[in-house]
């Protein structure tokens, strides 16, 4: 008859805990560094612990895209002069954009995906599609 070692017991009383699942709290079945007992339950753990961040991407996402839509409707032939305050009535909001691009002449345009903008002092901005900017 063989005699139980101290590893032994080690072995059995792991086996023995029993495990929950992080989400629904169901009894977990299987491997012993599962956390979760479905797939199901390990998306709507994660998509919960994220939907704050995610929900900020979502809202600044909008916002660039509703800015990108704005210049597109006004820029349809690819390069564009127009008041800046009917940019501010169709509601650009001049805080969101997706990069910058300085020219060789100094110009700081703001770009929304593939609308840039430049500010030409107070009173006009001036509108380019990607694809139309030149050094």
């Amino acid at each position: 008859m063989k005699t139980l070692q101290a590893s032994d017991h080690l072995v059995l009383s792991m086996e023995s805990v029993k495990r929950y699942c992080k989400e629904c709290e169901e009894e977990i079945h299987g491997r012993r560094d599962k956390r979760f007992c479905t797939d199901y339950c390990r998306a709507s753990y994660y998509n919960r612990a994220n939907a704050e961040a995610t929900s900020l991407m979502r809202r600044v996402n909008y916002k660039i895209s509703k800015n990108r839509r704005i210049l597109a409707r006004f820029n349809p032939t690819g390069q564009a002069k127009i008041a800046k305050q009917k940019l501010i009535e169709s509601g650009l909001n001049f805080d969101y954009f997706t990069n910058t691009y300085k020219s060789q002449t100094g110009q700081v345009f703001y770009f929304c995906y593939d609308q840039g903008y430049h500010e030409m002092g107070n009173k006009y901005v001036k509108i380019l599609a990607r694809n139309k900017v030149k050094d």
